[in-house]
């Protein structure tokens, strides 16, 4: 079992040394799985593999004293007992307005629209996928 939380560091590029500077708790069993940050880094987005949700952080930078306050939790699929379905991936589109995650289990993809001043996500579509069990999603670029 995982610890259920993110390890925040420091990255020093001139000693090229790390420091731990915070830990993001997550809810027990929940299993964060992966990070995204905005385009323009004010917000961080944490996919729960397990819980099937993503927690939305608004984050700042005072005089490098970093602040996490989560602002938003938005599920991927509602969870039933006994079900074997989990988030198993993220991506932004290439302009960050949209955020993709791939839903093992139910074999599913959903996007959200992402609102770039405040951060929140907002469900768009929720569309089923061939294949079995989708370990990743992206955008494709239409050019």
């Amino acid at each position: 079992q995982g610890m259920d939380h993110v390890n925040v560091y420091r990255f020093d590029v001139e000693k090229g040394k790390v420091k731990l500077e915070d830990i993001i708790r997550s809810e027990m069993e929940s299993a964060p799985r992966h990070i995204k940050i905005s385009e323009d880094g004010k917000y961080i987005y944490i996919l729960h593999e397990l819980k099937c949700y993503i927690d939305v952080y608004e984050y700042a930078d005072n005089n490098n004293d970093p602040t996490f306050e989560k602002i938003q939790t938005v599920e991927l699929i509602k969870l039933t007992r006994g079900n074997t379905n989990s988030a198993s991936a993220f991506s932004f589109s290439l302009d960050y307005n949209y955020l993709l995650s791939s839903i093992a289990g139910d074999n599913s993809v959903i996007v959200f629209d992402v609102d770039k001043k405040t951060g929140l996500l907002k469900k768009n579509f929720l569309l089923p996928i061939s294949g079995e069990y989708p370990k990743d999603a992206e955008f494709f670029p239409d050019k």
